[in-house]
């Protein structure tokens, strides 16, 4: 059981966080355009309307950047792991040309 977890919950961890970030901007800009027209109704709607899109599609994005960045970095870390183990049994001996 704890190698299906290793093989499918936790195998490719960063392309995971990845798409978390995108699912969340995705919600986050349905739910901004939702209450954007929502407010429409109000007296004054065009201009509340106009600072719940401003202020929400800014905060979807300010929200989903570092968590995509976040991801992006432990992707890229665990490719250098991948990539540093297996150049590791080179011969290390002798003293690069110059």
């Amino acid at each position: 059981m704890l190698q299906w977890f290793k093989d499918n919950i936790f195998n490719e961890v960063g392309r995971k966080i990845q798409n978390y970030a995108i699912i969340t901007l995705i919600i986050d800009i349905i739910a901004c355009i939702i209450l954007a027209m929502i407010a429409l109704g109000s007296s004054d709607g065009w201009l509340i309307s106009l600072i719940i899109l401003a202020c929400g599609l800014g905060y979807a994005l300010i929200f989903a950047m570092p968590i995509y960045a976040f991801g992006q970095l432990v992707e890229d870390v665990h490719k250098t792991s991948i990539n540093t183990t297996n150049t590791a049994a080179a011969d290390t001996d002798e003293l690069p040309e110059l």
